[in-house]
């Protein structure tokens, strides 16, 4: 079994939080990163101090097919125009950038007991999606990851609660940039390390290079 989300420590409600911004719009204000908290098998999941401490608005979610239905029901699109997913994959031993999500749910249920699969997220749609929000940066290349300390790339994101919230926000916010990014326990990266990883992903996603003519 794949740990690598849960429960939120909070109540079930996701808690939003803005950091403090000019009126004027910066490429930092429109990225809006979700963290997700902790689980059993693991008590301390480092997506919820990474969402909480990069710098830009977030919310904490709770580990339930209801709470991330909630979550991209109510969220307005106008309010952002990339969504970093953050959650806790305690297998890895690096930060993992999530190429793809896929149409696919497995048989283990939430924080709640509610259980959706093994069934497809959503019957009749693409059974892979790639990730946007990777796209015109430097962490598409695998050449700038092929020696990374801390990021790698990843070809699949589970078939829990992680990839369900990626593969419904890329169905559901097709106009936007939206990726997913898997990091490992603190006792493979301390949590240091990892928010530099953090960190080094905004940079990319908030610059991306110039468009190839």
């Amino acid at each position: 079994m794949q740990k690598s989300e849960g429960t939120a420590a909070s109540p079930s409600r996701a808690t939003t939080v803005e950091p403090e911004r000019s009126t004027k719009p910066t490429a930092a204000t429109r990225t809006l990163v979700t963290g997700f908290g902790v689980f059993s098998g693991v008590n301390e999941n480092p997506s919820t101090f990474l969402a909480e401490n990069c710098g830009r608005s977030h919310e904490l979610l709770e580990v339930s097919y209801r709470g991330v239905r909630d979550f991209l029901s109510r969220l307005n699109p106008d309010s952002f125009d990339r969504l970093l997913l953050l959650g806790v994959n305690a297998y890895a031993t690096k930060c993992r950038v999530e190429l793809f999500a896929r149409n696919l749910i497995g048989a283990q249920p939430d924080v709640r007991g509610e259980t959706l699969g093994p069934a497809e997220i959503r019957a009749g749609a693409p059974k892979v999606l790639g990730g946007t929000l990777w796209d015109q940066t430097k962490l598409l290349q695998p050449e700038h990851l092929a020696d990374h300390p801390r990021l790698v790339h990843s070809f699949s994101a589970g078939n829990y609660l992680c990839n369900y919230i990626y593969f419904e926000a890329l169905m559901r916010f097709r106009e936007k940039k939206v990726g997913f990014l898997h990091v490992p326990s603190v006792d493979e990266m301390p949590i240091d390390r990892q928010l530099e990883a953090v960190q080094e992903v905004l940079t990319h996603i908030e610059n991306p290079l110039p468009k190839s003519s």
